[in-house]
């Protein structure tokens, strides 16, 4: 197993100018490398589910780490103060629609912090909380109670994601 330190060394050799920015136009922050995700695929094959190591990455504030994170990350270990601690943290649509969701949805805090989180006044939060839900819907076998929690929240839809009521 790797360290952080490590790994950044080799997400920093493995980014690219046109994969960062292909990034940038898409939000990243600036600390991203351009790393693609077909690279990280193969550091998540070597590393495993790794949580000590998915923390780290992902406190490193860098991108590209914070994905790779996401990939690494064992959903199982993650407490509702980690999962929380990521989603503040989710600064691109990469994280808040993608890493933090797929990592909330298959811990044991994914209902509730779906719920949680699409009522949050920060957008970037509403957009997991939602993004968190339908990973909900894909991955959980008890579709139809899901489905119907899924309903409720729909109608709340307009006004918690967009803020504004639509008739």
């Amino acid at each position: 197993m790797s360290s952080a330190a490590a790994i950044m060394a080799e997400l920093e050799k493995l980014g690219t100018a046109q994969t960062k920015k292909t990034w940038l136009n898409h939000g990243a922050p600036p600390s991203v490398y351009g790393v693609k995700v077909a690279d990280m695929k193969v550091i998540q094959k070597r590393e495993k589910k790794n949580y000590p190591l998915s923390m780290a990455l992902y406190r490193t504030g860098n991108g590209d780490a914070m994905y790779l994170a996401g990939l690494i990350s064992d959903p199982a270990k993650m407490t509702k103060a980690d999962l929380q601690e990521w989603a503040a943290a989710a600064n691109w649509s990469m994280l808040n629609e993608c890493t933090v969701p797929w990592t909330a949805a298959e811990s044991r805090f994914g209902h509730e912090l779906a719920i949680s989180w699409m009522a949050a006044p920060e957008p970037s939060l509403r957009a997991c909380g939602w993004s968190t839900y339908s990973s909900l819907v894909a991955v959980k076998k008890t579709r139809s109670s899901t489905s119907l929690k899924l309903k409720s929240c729909l109608y709340r839809f307009p006004k918690t994601y967009t803020g504004k009521k639509i008739a």
